[in-house]
């Protein structure tokens, strides 16, 4: 599972849990090797911990190879991600695959193309 939370207007909460993390890591692989151009993940939005606020999505990720890029929209989040971008998520996701957290929060940050960036911060997802 993965479940998005905008947090305020230049943040975004990504919470994994391991089925959502391995997800993640297939579609950062279908990229790296291009065997697609675009790879689409399932995703919640909304807060974790109220199931009740949530709804269902996707991320859209593409590879490009330039400046990387993030637009969001009410169900689904679209990345134009560069090679050094989906290393840096994948090492991320390994890591937590192997040990079971984000410790501290991962975080990187992606322009919007409106003079703004967009921070990311990976949280592990504990379920009651």
């Amino acid at each position: 599972m993965l479940i998005v939370k905008k947090s305020g207007k230049r943040a975004l909460d990504l919470y994994f849990d391991v089925d959502g993390a391995k997800a993640m890591m297939a579609a950062l692989a279908q990229l790296r090797t291009k065997t697609m151009e675009t790879a689409l993940v399932s995703a919640s939005f909304g807060d974790p911990s109220d199931a009740s606020s949530q709804h269902s999505g996707q991320l859209e990720l593409s590879y490009c190879e330039e400046n990387s890029r993030i637009e969001l929209h009410k169900s689904r989040i679209a990345m134009e991600i560069g090679e050094n971008l989906v290393q840096l998520a994948e090492d991320m996701l390994e890591e937590f695959l192997e040990i079971g957290c984000f410790f501290p929060a991962e975080y990187t940050s992606l322009p919007t193309g409106k003079r703004e960036n967009i921070d990311l911060y990976f949280h592990s997802l504990s379920l009651p």
